[in-house]
């Protein structure tokens, strides 16, 4: 297995039914309330453009992609000095869940993104607590959504 940084570029491709996969595997707030899936592939490589979105992957000997994680990376408006790094998106083939592949590409981003914190958000029903405190992750927020448009 390789973990590597990769551009957007090189990876939508075989990116995008990951993407969809994951979507209907954790997304059933969104999906309840009638927000389809819809990345801005767009805006996405206009943040990278600029240095805002890296991106570590995990291949297997074969090249196959088996998971990815994005991290949009910028200041912080309240602490302007610090760098963070919000992880938008972690995902890892089923097949390959509990082996380590997180954690490896989550270690991978901490020695080469540069940031100064990162941050790490798990859905409701979809928690990896054993990889949060593995990595001494700890908790900053809680977040709420309500859908307010009709």
């Amino acid at each position: 297995m390789k973990i590597q940084q990769e551009l957007l570029d090189n990876i939508i491709d075989e990116m995008i039914p990951l993407t969809e996969q994951h979507y209907n595997e954790i997304d059933h707030y969104l999906q309840r309330n009638k927000c389809s899936l819809d990345p801005d592939y767009d805006k996405y490589f206009l943040i990278e453009e600029s240095g805002g979105l890296q991106i570590v992957t995990a291949r297997e000997d074969d090249n196959r992609l088996i998971g990815y994680v994005f991290y949009l990376v910028d200041t912080h408006a309240h602490y302007s000095g610090v760098t963070f790094g919000y992880c938008d998106i972690l995902f890892v083939d089923p097949g390959y869940r509990n082996s380590g592949v997180a954690s490896e590409m989550l270690l991978y981003a901490e020695k080469n993104i540069g940031c100064d914190y990162m941050t790490l958000s798990e859905k409701p029903g979809h928690e990896f607590p054993r990889l949060i405190s593995s990595l001494n992750y700890e908790l900053l927020e809680t977040t709420y959504v309500k859908r307010v448009s009709k």
